[in-house]
């Protein structure tokens, strides 16, 4: 049966879910505003409608899936960032959560989060039924991908095979730590052969916003021989950066507390992942056996000054049939919501 998946945008990690999420299943792809306009254009499609994630408009998730509810037709939703919903730091939060928990409980939508229900938080009354991050399993079938680049001529970057990467991936900013990034950087001057890598877009805000990165902070990476590449990245260069990097930064802000692509994809590409002690991510890649080392800010300053980070790059166990157990099991989780087993 046809699917049809809607998205505002493929920016960030949009574009991989579609992919992974309608793997040998025949889709069409919607990507439009989200307004009246597209609830009418979405409506119209008799076939179910899966929102690659509802955190773009949850209010227009939810008229859509009403709307679409009146005319007996399957609408699912991906929650990827509930936490917004459950801490209800505004009003505008608090009546959010009451109108989602309520078409949840009345069956009127239904939405599959991302984190197993051990890990809800207390979230689970806002969704129907988990799957599996969709970044933990999307590579299963490792031999069909560009796996491994043989020539490096055609990527933005080229690693030297003597020395270790730390790679820092995704967008610029302090919620996702590049300030401890630097710091760390700074600290591991002992050991030349450490390489940080940071790859991605700088976030942008014309507000005052404690998130942005200030120049002063890319100067002292630079400094201490830090690499800075300011670049929108392919999925296949995403991928290439993940595979030839050896240590991958995933260590979030308190207030930025959730699951992690890069995480996700260490996982599979057997990597290893730093991660902040306490965090929810911390505690699902536990619950998969991944190679981690998680820390607290003083303890990663620590780690990169030490002969430990060394020590970590040891051949470690790993299995392959893990993420195709994920992908089975979020599949199966996806195509009974659609109606399509």
């Amino acid at each position: 049966m046809l699917c049809y998946y809607y998205s505002t945008s493929l920016q960030g990690h949009r574009y991989m879910y579609i992919n992974a999420l309608s793997l040998q299943k025949p889709r069409e792809v919607v990507i439009a505003p989200a307004n009246f306009e597209s609830i009418v254009l979405l409506s119209l499609k008799p076939e179910p409608v899966i929102f690659i994630t509802v955190d773009d408009s949850l209010p227009h998730y939810m008229l859509c899936s009403f709307v679409r509810m009146l005319l007996g037709r399957k609408t699912i939703g991906i929650f990827l960032q509930p936490l917004g919903v459950v801490k209800k730091h505004i009003a505008k939060e608090l009546i959010k959560g009451i109108l989602l928990s309520l078409f949840v409980k009345l069956k009127i939508i239904l939405i599959l989060s991302i984190y197993p229900r051990r890990f809800s938080l207390g979230f689970f009354k806002y969704y129907s039924d988990w799957i599996y991050d969709p970044a933990f399993w999307d590579l299963a079938e490792r031999e069909s991908l560009p796996y491994r680049a043989t020539d490096q001529t055609n990527y933005p970057y080229e690693f030297e095979p003597v020395r270790l990467y730390v790679l820092f991936l995704g967008t610029i900013s302090n919620r996702k730590r590049f300030d401890l990034f630097v710091e760390c950087c700074e600290a591991s001057h002992n050991f030349p052969d450490l390489r940080f890598l940071a790859v991605g877009e700088r976030y942008t805000s014309d507000k005052d916003d404690c998130d942005v990165v200030s120049g002063e902070v890319l100067k002292r990476f630079s400094d201490c021989g830090g690499v800075l590449l300011e670049k929108y990245l392919t999925e296949e260069e995403v991928i290439y950066f993940q595979e030839n990097a050896h240590i991958h930064w995933a260590f979030y802000a308190e207030n930025f507390d959730q699951s992690s692509g890069i995480a996700g994809r260490a996982y599979q590409l057997d990597k290893l992942v730093i991660v902040r002690k306490y965090s929810l991510i911390n505690e699902m890649l536990d619950d998969l056996g991944c190679s981690k080392v998680a820390l607290t800010e003083a303890e990663a300053l620590d780690f990169f000054k030490s002969k430990e980070t060394f020590d970590h790059m040891s051949t470690r166990t790993f299995s392959t049939t893990m993420p195709i157990q994920l992908r089975d099991r979020s599949l199966r989780v996806l195509h009974s919501a659609c109606g399509i087993l």
